[in-house]
């Protein structure tokens, strides 16, 4: 998220954002000691949809624009709705 969401104008940041299938999230928890920590860099998001699609997203602007278009913080959010309104119109010729 952070290369993409630079690419949309926020601040670089060292974060580490990314996503994680339903039924492989309770292994990687049990095999890595995971612990929520709301203050962390981390951030898994945790999904049901094929993966395949999540890193065809990935390789442009989209995904972080949809996880920006959810941001509680109102700039983040902005962006992404703007980026998603941007790839629409293209989307659309």
């Amino acid at each position: 998220l952070s290369k993409a969401a630079t690419a949309l104008g926020l601040a670089e940041t060292s974060a580490v954002d990314g996503y994680v299938s339903a039924d492989a999230l309770e292994g990687l928890v049990a095999h890595h000691g995971l612990t929520r920590d709301d203050t962390g860099q981390f951030t898994l998001r945790v999904t049901a949809m094929d993966l395949a699609v999540i890193e065809a997203l990935a390789h442009g602007t989209v995904l972080a624009a949809l996880d920006l278009a959810e941001s509680l913080d109102v700039r983040e959010r902005r962006v992404g709705l703007d980026a998603l309104d941007d790839a629409l119109a293209r989307f659309r010729g």
